[in-house]
């Protein structure tokens, strides 16, 4: 924040972002209050690179991977959409402990700090076999903010709203599509007509 002093920041979080959170902060250099400083990327070596531009490699790490999380989640209701599970974790430190941090060192710098997380994607596309009980982690962080006072934009009442056809996720990924993209732009822009006119 220091070195780059933006003006606007804008996070987008979704449910994957804790178990990321946590898989980094183990390899991280942190600072006396436990904050990272640095995070370490991947070794580098010849061998891991070759391996990284060969499809089988990438297939089998990840089925590895798949195969990890479905035993971690053995016997759990899994909200899935063709296959691709949402995760829906608890809201708690660390991760909430970075995205306060980062909103204070945001604030502090003159900056406007803004945050957002991805609707459920099982609410928008699911097929309702897996009965929503609970919130959901668009709704948990949207509680989380307001008890700390942090900013945030709700994009779901967009991506209810929006036309479901082209459809605003791809179905063998996590991610937006261009749709998706464009209601969540649209969101933005209609939210600060101050930056976007």
């Amino acid at each position: 924040v220091a070195a780059w002093h933006p003006t606007e920041v804008f996070v987008l979080l979704f449910g994957n972002d804790v178990a990321d959170d946590l898989g980094y902060l183990q390899s991280a250099d942190l600072d006396p209050q436990g904050l990272p400083t640095a995070i370490h990327g991947p070794s580098g070596d010849w061998l891991t690179a070759q391996l990284r531009k060969l499809y089988i490699a990438r297939y089998l790490r990840a089925t590895e991977q798949k195969w990890e999380w479905s035993r971690a989640h053995e016997g759990q209701p899994i909200w899935t959409v063709d296959g691709q599970a949402e995760e829906n974790p608890t809201w708690a430190d660390p991760s909430a402990a970075l995205v306060r941090e980062l909103h204070h060192r945001v604030t502090s710098s003159g900056a406007a700090f803004t945050l957002m997380t991805v609707p459920s994607r099982y609410r928008l596309m699911g097929d309702g076999t897996v009965p929503v009980g609970e919130l959901d982690f668009h709704q948990k962080i949207e509680g989380w903010a307001a008890g700390e006072h942090i900013p945030f934009l709700p994009l779901e009442p967009a991506f209810v709203a929006a036309p479901k056809t082209p459809e605003l996720y791809f179905r063998q990924d996590i991610h937006f599509t261009e749709a998706g993209h464009r209601v969540a732009a649209g969101a933005i822009t209609q939210a600060r007509p101050d930056l976007f006119p």
